[in-house]
């Protein structure tokens, strides 16, 4: 109660979300979305144990993020583990949607753990709509975003790859 839910009219679940009350937005511009975005308190990412763009734009403007994390593919790779409430809590020990629908290990979430991890996404969700800029704070994550995402990083990364490139090329 209290608690205007709103999504983006977008995915296989979308009719499931009208249905039990969540207020769908169209796709539209860019712009539009990120402005829609700006206005939120608390954004749920998708389960799917990794951050997508909505996410990171989300974090960037210091929205709190709520998303279950896959913890060994941040390890795998050597990426930091985002700022995001639940994170690595919300995902252990619980399987999450498939990333990829042509690997071996493939599945669809049962109903009751679809309901577990809703129930958990619903308790942090709670949590930080009871003091979000306190919450924005304390997560500190449009830094993370500059540090993780930005020009600057994304030039450090690049350059030692492009140098690899360039070396099996024999340039």
């Amino acid at each position: 109660p209290g608690v205007d839910l709103v999504g983006v009219d977008w995915g296989v679940g979308a009719p499931a979300a009208a249905d039990a009350g969540v207020r769908l937005l169209p796709r539209r511009p860019h712009a539009e979305f990120l402005a829609d975005l700006a206005r939120a308190h608390v954004v749920v990412g998708q389960p799917t144990g990794m951050l997508a763009a909505s996410e990171l734009e989300a974090l960037g403007m210091g929205i709190p993020v709520v998303a279950p994390l896959h913890l060994p593919w941040y390890e795998e790779s050597g990426a930091a583990i985002p700022p995001v409430l639940g994170g690595v809590d919300l995902a252990h020990g619980r399987p999450l949607p498939p990333q990829d629908a042509q690997t071996s290990s493939a599945r669809s979430l049962t109903g009751t753990e679809e309901c577990a991890l809703g129930n958990d996404i619903a308790d942090v969700v709670l949590m930080a709509l009871s003091d979000p800029e306190a919450t924005s704070t304390s997560l500190a994550s449009p830094t993370w975003v500059a540090a993780q995402h930005g020009v600057d990083s994304g030039i450090e990364r690049l350059l030692p790859l492009y140098a690899r490139v360039m070396d099996r090329r024999g340039s």
